[in-house]
This record gives C-alpha cells, structure tokens and sequence, in this order.
C-alpha cells in the first residue's frame, strides 16, 4: 500500500506499477518483452519503439495488449471490487488488444474497458481518453518530465554508448 514502482528497461522504456497492483515479468529478451498485470495498474512509458526489433506486450485478465508505436499505455486490470479490465493508449500511440474472441486497435486518447463477469463480460466499449487522469498518472507524467530533462542534459554518444542506460544519472 501507499507505494509505486519505476521499472527502467531501456532509455526509451519504463513500466510504472501503481500500488496494490500484481505484476509479473513474462519475458524480457531481444526477441521482445511482455509483463502481466493479474490485479491493479501499471503505465508503460515508450519514448521510442521499432517493433522489428522485438515485440512489446501487457497480458491483462482475458486481454493482450500489444504496442505498435511510442507512447503511453495505461492497464487497469481490476481488483476484488473493480471486476473489469481497462486498456487507454495516450499521447498518440496505437496498440492491438486482443480477447478470447475479438481483436482491434485502439489510437491515440482512446480507452476500452471489458466487464470480467456479468451479462455482459467479454463484451468491449470504447470511448475517448482524454480528462481521465488521477494521481498516478500526474506521478508517471513527472517521472517521464525528469526522465526527458535528465536525457536532454546527459553525455550520451560523447562519453557513452547510447546503448548504456541509466548512465544520464552520472550527470549528477
């Protein structure tokens, strides 16, 4: 409880795990990386992606959700209260969600939400992003604003290789 987690991949990727949340990593290779998130919410921040490179995927309850593109992914995966899965793509990216028995694309400030039990699990509803911001992602906002600053200012390419990550804190 009352905690959060940075996760750093890469300089261009970043999960973010909101408290009470239960996530796990699958695989994470150059084939591709992919997490799963049983209960709670994580945002995944990509500042770059080519996926030749290797796939990128979130499991949710009954979801998948593969990135297409850089940006911001957002899963809610629910919780004893909550009994559905919410997938938002910001900032301008795209993702493919996929389900036992649909698969679609969500763009830029679009959100879809599946009920996980009731008349009407399995069933999809999209609808607009935007405005539907709360506390974590003001935390992840500020996390990827001192990310970019910290990057902006290092001595990548000059004193190190591009591929070396985490070494923008040696600017300190």
């Amino acid at each position: 409880r009352n905690t959060r987690l940075e996760l750093q991949f890469d300089n261009d990727t970043y999960l973010r795990i909101d408290e009470n949340s239960s996530v796990k990593i699958v695989s994470l290779g150059e084939e591709g990386s992919a997490f799963s998130i049983a209960e709670g919410t994580l945002l995944l921040s990509v500042f770059e992606y080519d996926p030749s490179g290797g796939y990128l995927e979130i499991d949710a309850p009954r979801t998948t959700v593969a990135v297409a593109e850089a940006e911001k992914y957002r899963i809610d995966a629910g919780n004893e209260y909550d009994r559905n899965v919410k997938v938002a793509v910001c900032d301008g990216g795209t993702a493919r969600v996929y389900s036992v028995d649909s698969g679609f694309t969500l763009k830029n400030d679009q959100s879809a939400s599946m009920a996980l039990d009731g008349a009407y699990a399995g069933r999809w509803s999209v609808a607009r992003h935007s405005g539907m911001r709360d506390g974590f992602d003001d935390w992840s906002a500020s996390r990827d604003e001192l990310i970019n600053d910290s990057l902006k200012d290092s001595f990548y390419g000059r004193y190190y290789d591009d591929d070396l990550y985490g070494a923008d804190d040696l600017n300190d």
